[in-house]
Order: C-alpha cells, then sequence, then structure tokens
C-alpha cells in the first residue's frame, strides 16, 4: 500500500517551499554580488587610471589615443567625459564615432560622480545597447572644471561567472531533491505506508470484515496501534457472532411461533417480523425500517403501538380483517422489557369466532327448530283439555298431530345425535373394509317404500368388488341422507341413478335425481346445519336440516371430498370422492362449487 500523496506533499512543503523561493532569491542575491564585485574591481582600476590619466591631462597628450593604448582589452571600455557632457575620449570608438555620440551629461553614473565624487550603474549602453556595468569618477582641473573618467564591462563578460553560479545552484537544486526523494522513501516506508494500512485495516474492519488482521509493524507505536486494531476486531467479531446467534435463536424461535410478532424500536420503525406476522397480514418484502403507515396493517395496529411508546402500558384488541377474506385477529401490545421499543403479538381467532357463532346460530336454530313442534304440541293438548276429549272425532285427529309433532322432535334429536357424534369422533373413527354395493342395497330397503310411494324410481350402478376402507355407520348415513333428499325433492315419475365406480386410488360416488334443482345462490350454503332452500316445503316433507350437513362430516372424517352441480329444473348431481385405502388418505372438506367435476 503507498502512503497518499496529500500526507507527503504536507510533510514535504516545507522543503519544497524553500527550495522554490530560496534559490530564486540566492540566484538573485548572487548575481547583485557579482556585479558589486564587478563594480568594486572596477573601482579599483579606474583609480590606478585615474593617477595616470591627471599626468596626461597636465602634459596635454592625445586623450583618445591614450584611451585606445591604454585599455587594450576589449572587455573594457574608458570614456572620458568633459564638463558640460561631452565625450571627449572613447576607448571603444573612433575619433568619427565620438563625434557622433550624445550627451553624456544626464548618465546615472556621470551626475553621481559629479556631485559625489564617484558613481556606479548597471543599465544599457544607449550607443552600444548592450547591458555594461559602469563606475565613474569626478577629477577637478586646474580651471575648476570637472572631467569624468568612466570604466565600464558589458555584462556578458559576467557570463561565464553567471554560468558557474547557475551550475552551482543546479546541483544544489539537484541534491535537495534527491535528499527529499531520499527522505520521503523513508518516511512512506517507515511512516506512512505503516499508518496508510492501519487506516485501511480500520476501514476493512468498519465495512464488516472482522476476521481482516494488521501486519507487525517496525515502528513501535503503529505496533501497539496496528495490535490495538487486531483485538478490537477480535472482539467485535465475538461480539457480533454472539449477536448473530441471539438473532438466529430468536428467528428461529419466532419461526416456529404460530402467532404473529412484530417487533419496532422506540420511534415505532419495525425491525422484525416472523413468517406467522407476514403471513397473517399478508407482508411482503423487507419491513425493516418501516413504520406501521408504510405497511398494509390496520390502522388501529399503529394506534396501538404509539400508544404504547407514549404510556407504556400494555394495549389489546380484537380486529376484523376483510382482505382477502373475512378474519379476526386479536393483537396485543407492550413494551420490551429494556423499554427500546414494543413488541406487537397477533393471533389468528377466526376459528374460534366462527365456532362461536356457530355455537350461537345452533343454540339459535335448535330453539326454532324445537319451537314449532312444541308449540304445536302444546296447543293441541290445550284444545283437548279445553273439552276436545269428549269430541270423539276431534280427539282422534289432534292425538295423530301430536303424534306426528312427537316423531319430528323424535327426527331432529336423532339427527342431532348423529351430527355431534360424527363431530365428536373425527380422528378416532374405526374403519373397516366396506362393500358400498352392500351399504346402497341397505339404503335402498329402507327408502323403497317411500320411493314408491312418490312414485320416483331408484336406479343403482355400484360394484361388488369395490371396497373402500371406511366406517359402516358413517357411510349408511352419507347414502340414506343422499337417497332420502333425492326421493323428498324429485318430481312425480321422476328418477335417481346411484353410481359407483374406482378412479386409481378413489372411489367416485354420485347420487343424481331429476327433481327441481337447486338455485346457484343456495349452493355455498347448502351443507350449513338447519339451512333450506325452501323451508317450507322441507318441514311439510318431514326434512330437518341437518341431512347434508350429516353428509359432509361423514365424507370428512374419511378425508374425502363432495361437490354438487345443479340446474333448476333439472335436477342435482352429488358427487362424492373417497380414499380406497386410508394408507392414502386426503385431507378433504366440503367442495361447494357447481363444477365438481364428473
Amino acid at each position: 500500500m503507498r502512503a497518499s500523496p496529500r500526507i507527503l506533499l504536507v510533510v514535504l512543503l516545507p522543503a519544497l517551499v524553500a527550495l522554490a523561493v530560496g534559490l530564486p532569491l540566492l540566484w538573485t542575491s548572487l548575481s547583485h554580488v557579482a556585479e558589486r564585485s564587478t563594480a568594486e574591481a572596477l573601482n579599483s582600476t579606474l583609480g590606478l587610471i585615474e593617477s595616470r590619466f591627471k599626468e596626461r591631462l597636465a602634459a596635454g597628450d592625445d586623450l583618445q589615443a591614450w584611451s585606445r593604448e591604454l585599455i587594450g582589452d576589449e572587455a573594457l571600455r574608458l570614456t572620458i567625459i568633459g564638463d558640460d557632457g561631452e565625450v571627449l575620449a572613447d576607448s571603444s570608438r573612433t575619433r568619427e564615432q565620438i563625434a557622433l555620440m550624445d550627451n553624456h551629461g544626464q548618465r546615472p553614473e556621470v551626475l553621481e560622480a559629479r556631485n559625489a565624487g564617484r558613481g556606479t550603474a548597471v543599465r544599457q549602453s544607449a550607443t552600444l545597447e548592450q547591458d555594461f556595468v559602469y563606475v565613474a569618477r569626478g577629477i577637478l582641473r586646474e580651471d575648476g572644471s570637472r572631467v569624468v573618467l568612466r570604466l565600464s564591462r558589458p555584462m556578458s563578460a559576467l557570463a561565464g561567472v553567471r554560468q558557474r553560479l547557475a551550475g552551482l545552484l543546479w546541483a544544489v537544486l539537484l541534491v535537495s531533491l534527491l535528499t527529499i526523494g531520499v527522505v520521503a522513501g523513508w518516511l512512506n516506508a517507515r511512516l506512512f505506508r505503516p499508518l496508510a494500512q492501519l487506516a485501511d485495516g480500520a476501514a476493512r474492519i468498519a465495512k464488516g470484515e472482522l476476521e481482516h488482521r494488521l501486519d507487525p509493524s517496525d515502528e513501535e507505536a503503529l505496533e501497539r496501534v496496528g495490535a490495538s486494531l487486531n483485538q478490537l476486531g477480535s472482539r467485535v467479531a465475538e461480539q457480533v457472532a454472539a449477536v448473530e446467534s441471539e438473532r438466529t435463536h430468536l428467528e428461529v424461535v419466532g419461526a416456529s411461533m404460530s402467532e404473529g410478532i412484530l417487533v419496532t424500536d422506540r420511534v415505532g420503525r419495525f425491525v422484525l417480523a416472523n413468517p406467522s406476522s407476514r403471513k397473517l397480514f399478508r407482508l411482503k418484502g423487507e419491513v425493516a425500517g418501516l413504520s406501521a403507515t408504510e405497511l398494509p396493517l390496520p390502522s388501529e395496529i399503529e394506534d396501538m403501538i404509539r400508544g404504547t411508546i407514549e404510556t407504556g402500558e400494555k394495549r389489546s384488541a380484537e380486529l376484523e380483517l376483510t382482505s382477502p377474506h373475512r378474519r379476526w385477529v386479536a393483537v396485543t401490545s407492550s413494551l420490551l422489557s429494556d423499554a427500546t421499543g414494543v413488541v406487537v403479538a397477533a393471533r389468528d381467532i377466526t376459528d374460534l369466532v366462527r365456532q362461536g357463532e356457530a355455537r350461537r346460530d345452533l343454540v339459535a336454530n335448535v330453539s326454532h327448530e324445537l319451537k314449532t313442534p312444541l308449540t304445536a304440541i302444546r296447543g293441541y293438548a290445550e284444545t283437548l283439555r279445553d273439552g276436545a276429549l269428549e269430541d270423539r272425532e276431534a280427539r282422534a285427529r289432534f292425538v295423530d298431530r301430536i303424534l306426528q309433532q312427537c316423531l319430528r322432535l323424535q327426527a331432529l334429536l336423532d339427527d342431532l345425535l348423529k351430527l355431534s357424534r360424527l363431530e365428536s369422533t373425527r380422528g378416532a373413527v374405526e374403519f373397516e373394509a366396506v362393500a358400498l354395493a352392500e351399504v346402497v342395497r341397505e339404503a335402498i330397503e329402507v327408502l323403497g317404500p317411500g320411493a314408491e310411494r312418490a312414485e320416483v324410481t331408484l336406479s343403482t350402478e355400484v360394484a361388488d368388488d369395490l371396497i373402500v376402507e371406511g366406517n359402516r355407520p358413517a357411510l349408511e348415513e352419507l347414502f340414506l341422507n343422499l337417497v332420502d333428499n333425492a326421493i323428498k325433492y324429485n318430481r312425480t315419475g321422476g328418477q335417481v341413478e346411484i353410481r359407483a365406480r374406482q378412479s386409481e386410488s378413489l372411489a367416485v360416488l354420485v347420487v343424481e335425481d331429476s327433481g327441481r334443482g337447486i338455485p346457484p345462490g343456495a349452493i355455498p350454503r347448502l351443507f350449513e346445519r338447519f339451512y333450506r332452500v325452501d323451508r317450507g316445503r322441507a318441514r311439510g316433507e318431514g326434512g330437518t336440516g341437518l341431512g347434508l350437513a350429516i353428509v359432509k362430516h361423514a365424507v370428512m372424517i374419511h378425508g374425502g371430498e363432495i361437490g354438487v352441480e345443479s340446474e333448476v329444473g333439472r335436477g342435482s348431481s352429488f358427487r362424492i370422492e373417497l380414499p380406497v385405502s386410508r394408507a392414502d388418505p386426503r385431507l378433504g372438506a366440503s367442495r361447494q362449487d357447481a363444477q365438481p367435476g364428473r
């Protein structure tokens, strides 16, 4: 791993800034030093020339010839300037050129020499258009006028010095950069790279890579930090494993519970929903982090959660759900033990509610069914007591009616006992091999006289070798009730067909009549207790309203299914499927649709 460039830059920035600022300053300073050294050398030379110039001036020699003779080095230039600024002689020019030269009285070094005796300047020559270092001295003549001696040297003569200085500075820069590079490499290897590894390791541990461990460092302080991070990772891994184990345990416990469990945090956002709650409330997808309003939950649950959070009190309610079908749910909300959230427990009590309704309906229906015959018996008895006993004809008629009502009560009680017996013996029924042909023949022997009186023809098509493993009394009640209904609700001259066949592991039984039929709206309730399609006519024909309920329970204890299809005015067909062998049972229920399949 490499160190961050920004970290290296922060550490090395002072050295780089020092180089960037110091070297130009050093170059400028050294250039100024070279210029001053040149000026001092020129001043020393000019001092030697001054004494000789005074002798030549006193002797009245030709100054132009003398200057050109004196200055043989082309690198030096001697200029003699009069008091009025006119050039009297110049070692680098001819007499013709001197005549054309500008007045030098305003040159900086000349002015300074006149005023202070000496002058120095570094500038470009207007005559030669080159940079020169100028030194000048003012010399007083005997007549009181001043002559200025100016000695100059071109800056190009300093090129060698500048080149040597530049070489020296480049060498300094290279050595400095190499030193900085070595220091940077050392810092990177011994400090920044280990620090970057520590940062990377800490980031990986923070992301969840708790098994990652840092390599030991050569630096003692970094080694302690790395060891601390490794220890921290190990402890966090242990704690996470413990939390995961606890969470898995809770999920297993929650998944095994039949009750729906919802857990929220202290602000009402869900953190857990077990499978039972998802199934109960039709929750899909992730629920963590969502509130009750963001999930398809009843508004009452949201109110309960909010109330429990605000007051800390346990709340309970029974909710009626209508989607996707009608259900009842008992819900309880209470604070968690550490008050960090709310747990909501929900239990489907639909079966209990329906059982309660069924019990209430049963009591109401039985009371209703008993009320009519008892009222009739009481009326007849009171009539006989009040004098009808003396009327022989009326007495016999009333006694017959009392007997009929008693028989009706007896039939009702018998059917209630049969239905109760079938319901109470589910799961503990004794099964045996039963030939369906024998059961059908016995039912026809019992119901045959009634069929003849109603002018209804009975026909059977049941193989003698069709054997099912079942409960014979229950099968007898099944056929007796189905065939009896087919006769009662038939038409004069109608037919009842009883067929049975084996289809793979099932015995398929069909009881079909050519009677009045059943309206489509009545089929879903056909197997309910005391339900009658035509109440008045059913009572007149002696029905108790329990026959098809007995049939349904007889089918259910055999693990079979029952269905019916009917057409008003054309008749009805009841189809029953029973397992032939108990080794292949099927959990069955009433199949109250209009297309049972034939």
